[in-house]
């Protein structure tokens, strides 16, 4: 990260040592310190030149929580507005963790709103995802050309916006979204029409049971799944957290993962589902105690069946090039994934570390659900493993 120093330097005097050290290299030193509040703000009123570099490194990393339930929207006003007034050369926000939660939940027991049982309803869902979508546009907009890491945490009874703002540098996105799900408007996209050219890790999770308590209105993370080459042509991660239910029906799974079909084993519908041609891994992470659950909705047995075979047949084949796939479960893992939780993987990350790439809290999933070599055969022709 450059930092011109010249005209600081001018107008205050600086001992030799210090005015002879690069701001680059002042920013290494610093940066550990800046996560502790109390040390920041004593190394801003140390000098003025130490307030620059301070005030830059603490910009880059940004966590901000907006409740939708505020009258006016005066928080998220108010951190636009914030952004506005730091000049361009040191709005440099290189990561950015957005929460959006509800805090009038009698009005939300009361009203329902968000079931869109009514006209009313519907007008109230829409107003809200317009408006909050509206928001995301201004605060993305100020900060894209440096973001390169964004996660978006959506609380119970809240409405995940569109992501319509062009972000040419972003390398990594993680959407957390909650019970009640509800699709976008068809005429909303989620995605802006230009691609991500480098965003190489997609991160979408489900917060709780949503696949058992919203059946019906589970596919607004589709779009992010189905989309992935349009909108991020070179992923070479994708992460899906929480139940299946969303995912490409196993049929579509198995052709992106270079499986043939048995043509009229399952109803195709829609058009054919492809990953990007850049996808390494695929991981999918599940609750332990929700994995038998799957059992009585049959694409997610036969969902099953691509996700453990398809492992254990390009070892057998020695097929080195195509897709890891690997399915885990959270170990010690209980009830919803908190904000609390979400944040500290997303800072993970930001630090160098593995966020949810990594195995430490993590299990192999390797239950056997009485799926035979035979009935994998039923759906794949044994000379039809790969393409």
């Amino acid at each position: 990260m450059a930092i011109s120093t010249t005209e600081t330097l001018q107008r205050e005097e600086l001992p030799p040592a210090v005015s002879r050290v690069p701001a680059e290299l002042w920013i290494l030193i610093l940066r550990p310190l800046i996560t502790d509040p109390y040390t920041c703000n004593s190394l801003i009123l140390t000098s003025k030149f130490l307030s620059h570099i301070t005030s830059t490194i603490r910009l880059s990393t940004l966590v901000t929580s907006f409740d939708i339930a505020q009258p006016n929207d005066a928080t998220i006003r108010a951190f636009v507005v914030m952004l506005e007034s730091i000049p361009v050369e040191r709005r440099r926000v290189a990561h950015l963790f957005i929460r959006f939660y509800n805090s009038d939940r009698q009005r939300v027991q009361k009203t329902r709103s968000w079931q869109l049982r009514t006209d009313e309803h519907r007008v109230t869902w829409a107003e809200t995802f317009s408006r909050l979508t509206g928001f995301l546009h201004q605060i993305l907009s100020l900060i894209s050309p440096t973001l390169r890491t964004l996660s978006i945490f959506m609380g119970q009874f809240t409405v995940l916006p569109a992501l319509s703002t062009s972000l040419p540098h972003l390398k990594s996105l993680t959407i957390h979204t909650s019970y009640p799900m509800t699709p976008c408007p068809p005429t909303s996209p989620l995605l802006p029409p230009s691609p991500f050219p480098k965003l190489k890790r997609i991160h979408l999770s489900y917060r709780d049971d949503t696949y058992r308590r919203n059946h019906e209105l589970l596919r607004i993370i589709s779009p992010h799944i189905h989309t992935t080459p349009s909108y991020a042509p070179n992923l070479t991660y994708l992460c899906v957290s929480g139940p299946r239910s969303d995912l490409p029906h196993p049929t579509r799974l198995a052709e992106a993962l270079g499986f043939r079909y048995v043509i009229g084993w399952w109803p195709m519908f829609g058009e054919p589902f492809e990953f990007p041609k850049s996808l390494k891994q695929l991981v999918l992470r599940t609750h332990p105690n929700g994995i038998h659950e799957h059992i009585r909705d049959p694409n997610a047995i036969e969902q099953k069946i691509v996700i453990r075979d398809f492992g254990k047949e390009r070892k057998r084949r020695a097929i080195d090039a195509g897709v890891d796939v690997t399915e885990r479960g959270w170990r010690g893992k209980e009830g919803p994934y908190s904000f609390h939780e979400a944040r500290l993987e997303w800072e993970d990350m930001v630090w160098g570390g593995e966020g949810c790439w990594g195995e430490a809290n993590c299990v192999d999933v390797e239950e056997d659900h009485g799926l035979q070599p035979e009935d994998l055969q039923l759906l794949f022709p044994p000379n039809d493993w790969c393409r």
